[in-house]
């Protein structure tokens, strides 16, 4: 058997790529005849060389990638939720100052310090970003508060009565240190 009739056995795409290219050499048509692509593709395999295995399929599993972070500095208005309370969008670039949890008879407390922003800017935020979190679209209260309700989540001291959950800001507040206060109601579970 002579070396061109292995090379079309082994591999009929080898074959094709042959053919083109000695088809294109010759100033003739640029693709093979059809009768020799037919020749190429039939030709039997020798005795005792039998089929290639394909290679097996291997499978890896990339870590994921790192998780982007904000920078508090570059975008303070960032929304985020602390672990203290959930639910509750915050912007990342306010301080916690103090945190008292929820009981059976009040609501949990958080203070937070946010330095060089103003009370208007804390106020939009707020009724921005609450309904994007589950929260209605809020009610302002005298003395610089806004009170807002959940639209599904019922209140855990007044779920007998089927209260929603109520989040109270507080922008006026006492402490010069503290620039805005949460009043949040804990859900019922």
């Amino acid at each position: 058997m002579s070396l061109s009739t292995r090379i079309l056995a082994a591999s009929p795409l080898l074959a094709l790529i042959l053919f083109g290219g000695a088809c294109g050499q010759g100033g003739g048509d640029a693709a093979p005849a059809a009768d020799q692509l037919d020749e190429a593709t039939s030709l039997e395999t020798p005795a005792g060389a039998g089929t290639p295995e394909a290679a097996p399929t291997i499978v890896v599993r990339l870590e994921p990638s790192a998780t982007p972070t904000v920078d508090p500095k570059a975008d303070p208005f960032f929304a985020i939720e602390i672990e203290e309370l959930t639910g509750v969008p915050v912007p990342i670039g306010a301080e916690l100052i103090e945190f008292v949890p929820a009981t059976d008879v009040g609501d949990a407390r958080a203070d937070f310090s946010m330095p060089e922003v103003e009370d208007e800017q804390i106020e939009a935020w707020f009724l921005e970003w609450m309904p994007e979190h589950g929260w209605d679209e809020g009610d302002e209260r005298d003395g610089g508060g806004l009170v807002f309700l959940h639209t599904e989540e019922v209140s855990a001291r007044y779920s007998s009565e089927g209260l929603k959950r109520t989040a109270t800001v507080i922008l006026d507040t006492l402490d010069d240190e503290i620039d805005f206060s949460l009043l949040v109601e804990a859900a019922a579970e």
